[in-house]
């Protein structure tokens, strides 16, 4: 899957009135581990993931999602983009995306 596959996966996942657990920590873990591949982690791709995650995830009815996804999907949509230009920032808040894979897998 390309990244844009991955992300409307997860958009998908997050949205639907009947989606578990198990779907979205997957679609997570497979944006995670392609985003982690050494050719895939650039500035470019942590800043569209963010924005996509705080415009089209964040803003739509997550409350009912598990607190612990939540966080995550917050931190995605909030820290990640700071990845490349401000590591120290992106590091304090868990949200690099070797950490956030990391937490997504403790789930």
């Amino acid at each position: 899957m390309n990244l844009d596959e991955l992300l409307q996966r997860l958009r998908r996942v997050c949205t639907a009135p009947d989606t578990s657990r198990e779907a979205i920590k997957s679609a997570l873990e497979d944006l995670l581990v392609w985003l982690n591949m050494p050719s895939n982690n650039s500035d470019e791709n942590c800043r569209k993931v963010d924005v996509f995650v705080a415009t089209q995830i964040e803003s739509a009815d997550i409350n009912r999602l598990p607190e612990d996804i939540q966080g995550i999907l917050f931190d995605i949509g909030g820290a990640l983009h700071d990845t490349h230009t401000s590591p120290s920032i992106a590091e304090n808040f868990a949200s690099t995306p070797k950490q956030l894979l990391d937490r997504v897998r403790r789930l």
